[in-house]
């Protein structure tokens, strides 16, 4: 019986159900039924891409329990400074020791282990998570790895996760030549509306137990969703914050107010009349010799702040250059760097930490336009107006190629 076959009966509900519960949802089986499928046809390599990580390692967790033939399985990240580092790891995750040895000598390693698994007609999957952030190098070694399963068969299926972004990374001729080998990506898509639903139902009860069902209110699920836009790891996030400041504040149920809070500290503002009071007109406003900051307070007044010096403090302490009165604001919460390389935010190691564009940073550097969020302020960058100048230009000739 082929893998593909019973794959509906591995996926049941009540099997998926032991397994990360609270990420269990109708698109992870989706996800998990493309991989089986794609090492049921002996494909040597195959792409698994969807926003967050967690869903992604979620989708590896079921598939690697889903198949039946107890293949050996190998999980790396994509943080390989080069070829030799990633091989290092490789081996290293196989159980065997890798000190003193060179790339020809881990090469040589993998290689034999992959021909016994051939020997005992075992196959082998390699997982590289986060295959975006790969170098070019390691890009290279994982080519030829699928050149040689194409040659010898051993049995060698390799799963590369990531973004969205990952295909447009893989889409440069080395790699495309042997895409044809992959099919279509395996994508795990955004959750509906109904999917969250259950999501943070599921997830409130692993906390709750049978309660859970007073613990948030039917809007205040529906806002969540929308601020997270169906991404899994972002709702899960918020619940988690939802319930903290629930929690802080004694406010049961989570109401939509507790949310959007959250919101706001997580640095996922989707409020579109909140971007509408933050649309920058560059053209009528000025800028100081690095660009500008619009700031936007507690109370929603817009503020501007003109970069002038090459370093600008932020944070609570009234000595700041840009000074943010709120305890959510850490004293010493963030720095900017400007030079004639652009403007760079820095991290302080905050309590709230700094979020640029609905991602948490530690550093950063900004473009026009960009949102920052620190604690509860909305910060929009806009760049030097000659900068912003040669910004359009290069993208006018860009479209003009």
């Amino acid at each position: 019986m082929s893998v593909q076959a019973v794959a509906g009966d591995l996926l049941a509900d009540d099997f998926i159900g032991e397994f990360s519960a609270p990420w269990a949802v109708p698109h992870d089986r989706d996800a998990v039924a493309g991989l089986l499928s794609a090492y049921d046809e002996r494909r040597p390599l195959t792409l698994l891409v969807g926003d967050g990580k967690s869903s992604r390692k979620a989708v590896i967790d079921h598939f690697r329990v889903a198949v039946i033939d107890n293949p050996t399985m190998i999980r790396t990240a994509g943080a390989a400074v080069d070829a030799e580092d990633f091989l290092r790891e490789v081996i290293h995750d196989l159980g065997f020791s890798t000190k003193d040895l060179g790339k020809r000598d881990l090469v040589g390693i993998l290689e034999l282990f992959l021909a016994f698994q051939k020997k005992h007609g075992r196959r082998t999957i390699l997982c590289v998570e986060d295959a975006s952030e790969c170098v070019y190098d390691v890009l290279d070694e994982l080519l030829r790895l699928v050149d040689l399963e194409c040659v010898d068969a051993f049995g060698l299926f390799i799963v590369l996760t990531g973004p969205r972004a990952l295909e447009d990374r893989l889409d440069r001729d080395a790699f495309r030549a042997v895409m044809k080998y992959a099919g279509q990506p395996v994508r795990i898509a955004r959750a509906t509306v109904a999917e969250t639903r259950a999501l943070v139902a599921r997830h409130l009860r692993s906390v709750y137990g049978d309660t859970a069902g007073h613990a948030i209110e039917g809007g205040a699920v529906d806002r969540l969703h929308r601020v997270t836009g169906g991404n899994w790891d972002a709702i899960y996030g918020m619940c988690d914050k939802s319930v903290e400041l629930a929690t802080e504040l004694s406010a049961w149920p989570i109401s939509e107010n507790t949310v959007v809070e959250a919101a706001n500290e997580l640095g996922l503002l989707s409020d579109h009349r909140e971007d509408e009071a933050l649309s920058i007109d560059s053209s009528e406003e000025p800028t100081g010799r690095f660009g500008a900051l619009r700031i936007q307070d507690q109370e929603k007044r817009p503020y501007r702040f003109l970069l002038d010096k090459d370093v600008v403090t932020i944070g609570r302490d009234k000595s700041s250059d840009v000074h943010l009165p709120s305890l959510m604001i850490s004293r010493q919460h963030a720095v900017l760097y400007s030079g004639p390389y652009g403007v760079r935010i820095v991290d302080l190691h905050s309590t709230n930490g700094t979020h640029v564009n609905g991602q948490k940073v530690m550093s950063h550097t900004l473009s026009h336009g960009d949102r920052v969020v620190v604690g509860n302020f909305a910060i929009e960058f806009v760049a030097e107006t000659g900068r912003l100048d040669e910004i359009v230009a290069s993208e006018i000739l860009a479209l003009a190629r």
